[in-house]
């Protein structure tokens, strides 16, 4: 990304520590603007209403009028029919429902977006101003509805100040047939990025050493094509980065050099029998797959002989098994936030395979594009598909992947785990 398109807010951390003092000291004596304790036993909460003042185009023959007072009931109340034949069909969680849902609150003006970034933002043009009105250092608001699933979604009312953003992230749920207030969390935002590129990132400071919930947001503000969504959805997103080095190494059909089969082992035995909720295997247990079974696995995805899996891998000949260990507490990453994959475009190739062109979204690092990459797949016939090749794009921007780790030698595993044998 070129520098001179990007807004970027960062607060000295001397003045945000003072800041977050006072917070504290303001919570200690009762006065903390975060609603919400922990979940199952929070008390019905008010609904606070909300002033929409924002710029935002109501829908012609809309309930709501600029300057109305809109509640959370409010909001839901624009698909409570498309809620409540979710909740009967049990498919609150379905993405054709949440499409709907963010389709609706659209066609009445709302700027919304599904929380996977799975689905185009509508009433973009209002979060766009707000984010021009940033870069302006002139004073906004927005409002900007994020749903997670029929029954819940996250509300963000940001203000805009002299170049500074306030924000007001609310969430809500529905428990059965009342919508409550899960939390209410009132920040300034310590870092806020527009690339004018496709993502905001926003984020709510975190002291050091802060292990709960990630203080990052990204929200995709640009429109990317569906097929683009639904190759990402069918071919990367199940395997993704994490743990693995399919997408972040050079390799193909001729050379596998630099491909770890072990890495894969587990995720593509789950995705060949359709179930993601298989029996997992132990740590520091030395498995022996038998030999049509671990190469069957591959052989599904990827078009490879048993010769040169053995070539990569621990194989006994003796029982024509291969040797297999899962992953434990001494070879896990060190992150447990790593980037996404999101295809940004697809080339269909003569020979039937298709080319796609993939950012590494980076949430933590404010990153729509931590690096680029390009996966060759092939379809099948029957349905399925093989993975041919993937190629890492140079770039002097590249960020390091750090939240991979090699997985433990001969040597290490024996002195971790050889006891338990």
């Amino acid at each position: 990304m070129e520098g001179d398109n990007l807004i970027v807010i960062n607060r000295k951390i001397k003045k945000q520590l003072s800041i977050i003092a006072v917070i504290v000291m303001l919570m200690m004596t009762g006065c903390s603007n975060t609603i919400g304790q922990e979940k199952g036993n929070e008390p019905k909460a008010e609904l606070d209403p909300v002033e929409i003042d924002n710029g935002v185009d109501f829908a012609e023959g809309s309930n709501f009028t600029e300057g109305s007072i809109i509640t959370a009931e409010d909001i839901v109340a624009v698909y409570q029919d498309i809620y409540d034949e979710a909740a009967q069909n049990n498919t609150l969680g379905s993405l054709d429902v949440i499409r709907r849902i963010v389709n609706r609150l659209g066609e009445n003006g709302f700027s919304a977006v599904d929380n996977g970034n799975q689905i185009d933002m509508v009433c973009p043009e209002n979060i766009k101003q707000f984010c021009g009105k940033v870069e302006a250092q002139e004073e906004a608001e927005a409002t900007l509805i994020v749903v997670i699933s029929a029954d819940s979604f996250i509300k963000y009312d940001f203000t805009t100040k002299d170049g500074n953003v306030e924000v007001v992230r609310s969430y809500y749920l529905y428990r059965g047939d009342d919508l409550e207030t899960v939390s209410t969390t009132n920040y300034p935002a310590y870092t806020w990025v527009y690339s004018k590129g496709a993502y905001l990132f926003f984020e709510e400071y975190h002291m050091p050493g802060y292990d709960g919930p990630s203080g990052h947001t990204a929200i995709r503000i640009e429109p990317l094509d569906e097929m683009c969504r639904e190759f990402n959805r069918k071919y990367l997103m199940t395997i993704g980065y994490k743990l693995n080095n399919l997408f972040t190494s050079d390799w193909d059909e001729d050379n596998f050099q630099e491909l770890n089969f072990y890495d894969l082992y587990e995720v593509l035995r789950q995705m060949k029998n359709g179930q993601y909720s298989v029996a997992s295997l132990h740590e520091g247990i030395n498995y022996e797959i038998p030999k049509s079974e671990f190469e069957s696995v591959f052989q599904t995805f990827f078009r490879v002989d048993g010769q040169v899996l053995q070539q990569f891998t621990t194989y006994h000949e003796d029982t024509e098994t291969y040797q297999y260990r899962t992953r434990g507490m001494f070879d896990f990453a060190p992150t447990p936030y790593s980037p996404y994959p999101e295809v940004i475009s697809y080339e269909e190739n003569q020979d039937g395979t298709i080319k796609l062109t993939v950012n590494a979204v980076w949430t933590e690092g404010n990153l729509e594009n931590a690096f680029c990459h390009e996966v060759i797949i092939r379809p099948l016939e029957n349905g399925g598909f093989q993975y041919v090749s993937n190629h890492v794009i140079p770039s002097e921007d590249n960020v390091e992947v750090t939240w991979y780790t090699e997985r433990l030698s001969d040597d290490k595993w024996q002195e971790y785990y050889g006891g338990m044998q």
